[in-house]
């Protein structure tokens, strides 16, 4: 895992990505708030990638978490079980908009929707993709909802974007990690969130 971290005033930018095979990224919630908040950080926008379980969303178009579906062991520990873990709505429709700008005219889509956290990789079954699909869940990762909350818990602001680097819903799993579309959708999103966070802070 590449952590790239742009500090500007008050506010943090925090971008990863895969290099290849499973990474880890349990620890991430931790570092990035019980650390992080040490060095003054309270405004943060987290860029990653995302498996579609809808077809509204294919290999490098973009989705902003608007909610999340809990099923990783760290949110646990920080809210109740029935607590629905949301990030800020300004800065996440700030970021919104400004992914939009960035793109033009590129032909990636843009959604805000649920995502589904977990950090069983093996039990992504398909019952749950179908079912989570079907009340608005448009992606699976494995750190979004502990993100959210541990933010909520901290009283930090925080938004949530991914490219979307594979697709779940169909009869095969289509993977796109690693192609030139899902490159360039992560480069447009990466200089989205610069600028949100640049904006939102000097704002």
């Amino acid at each position: 895992m590449l952590l790239l971290q742009g500090l500007l005033r008050d506010a943090m930018v925090a971008w990863r990505f895969f290099l290849l095979g499973l990474i880890s990224v349990l620890q991430l919630p931790q570092l990035l708030w019980e650390c992080w908040l040490l060095v003054g950080g309270r405004v943060f926008v987290v860029v990653s990638e995302v498996g579609a379980l809808n077809p509204v969303l294919r290999i490098g178009d973009v989705l902003a978490s608007a909610w999340g579906l809990r099923e990783e062991g760290v949110s646990f520990h920080y809210m109740p079980s029935n607590y629905v873990p949301k990030p800020v709505r300004g800065l996440t429709g700030k970021m919104f908009r400004e992914v939009r700008r960035v793109k033009g005219k590129r032909r990636i889509r843009v959604v805000k929707g649920g995502v589904w956290s977990t950090d069983a990789l093996f039990r992504e079954t398909r019952d749950k993709v179908v079912e989570y699909s079907r009340i608005g869940v448009l992606g699976v990762d494995m750190e979004s909802t502990a993100l959210m909350t541990v933010a909520a818990y901290r009283k930090v602001k925080l938004a949530v974007v991914a490219a979307v680097s594979d697709e779940l819903y169909g009869e095969e799993w289509r993977k796109g990690f690693g192609t030139g579309k899902l490159r360039r959708t992560e480069k447009i999103v990466v200089k989205a969130a610069l600028n949100t966070i640049t904006q939102y802070g000097l704002g």
